[in-house]
């Protein structure tokens, strides 16, 4: 097995790639644990549930399984609507009561539509909505008093909005740790298609560039080190977190920029302006830049 220089780069390259798509994956792993339950009900919900079943929920945030498609017996408005903050003419959802198993679940809906079937998920009851319908139905009808089920469904749209982008950017971050990690693994399985080898394939033969870089290498230290750049005699090295290129010193074009400086004349001249003691001088500045 190699251990020149070149080999020492491939492997470094191929290790930060490897870490920064486990950790992108590890990461969403982290989000995915502690939100198992949206997951869980966003993948594979909704579930359709028995009015015999529903009725038996006391907590709304115990059962595995909160996105739901219920169907009931008999629903009605109960007056109560969402409307929007800046125009309250602008109705985003109405509340409707449904009969399910001689119980009553409150239904979020954005509209009533007098369907006797909903889909969505089980939430608690606001306050504003337990003051106005289920404490008025008990003050009016104290013999059906706890008529209505402690939770509600919200029908509005469970795979809608913020979920949905949610959704959209794990799937893409968990593609990109994907790739990521199949980049040094494809790698190794196909060590000659390294784009590397390809760079340094066109100074001659593979074998004899690795050793004559190495040895360069070896022989001046690193050789002058400009950040993540390395230059030796005959090559320039720039060597980042995730890819290194290198190419021959004599590929490369340098350019030295002019600089100018004022300084004050030893003696006058005709090209000082009148009553100015200074004049522009030029001075050769020599700066490489690659």
């Amino acid at each position: 097995m190699w251990d020149d220089f070149i080999s020492r780069q491939i492997r470094r390259t191929n290790r930060n790639l490897f870490l920064f798509g486990a950790g992108i994956l590890i990461f969403l792993g982290l989000l995915l644990a502690a939100g198992w339950r949206d997951t869980y009900n966003f993948i594979f919900g909704p579930f359709p549930i028995q009015g015999s079943e529903l009725v038996s929920i006391s907590n709304p945030d115990l059962p595995k399984r909160f996105f739901l498609k219920v169907e009931g017996e008999e629903s009605f408005a109960t007056g109560m609507r969402e409307v929007d903050a800046s125009n309250h003419d602008k109705i985003r959802a109405e509340v409707v009561a449904l009969v399910v198993n001689k119980r009553l679940l409150l239904v979020k809906t954005r509209a009533d539509n007098h369907q006797l079937q909903f889909t969505g998920t089980l939430t608690a009851v606001p306050a504003e909505l337990f003051n106005g319908v289920v404490h008025q139905w008990d003050a009016k009808h104290s013999d059906l008093k706890g008529a209505f089920l402690p939770f509600m469904l919200d029908a509005t749209g469970f795979r809608k909005g913020d979920n949905l982008w949610v959704a959209i950017a794990g799937a893409g971050f968990s593609v990109l740790g994907l790739f990521l990690i199949g980049i040094p693994l494809r790698r190794q399985l196909q060590p000659e298609s390294h784009p590397l080898f390809t760079q340094l394939a066109k100074y001659g033969g593979l074998q004899d560039v690795r050793m004559r870089i190495d040895s360069e290498v070896r022989s001046e230290g690193g050789g002058e080190k400009f950040g993540a750049m390395q230059i030796t005699t005959n090559w320039l090295i720039h060597a980042a977190a995730y890819k290194t290129n290198v190419m021959a010193t004599r590929d490369v074009v340098w350019a030295y920029p002019m600089g100018f400086q004022l300084e004050k004349p030893t003696q006058p001249s005709s090209a000082t302006p009148k009553g100015s003691p200074w004049k522009l001088a030029e001075r050769r500045i020599r700066f490489p830049s690659y």
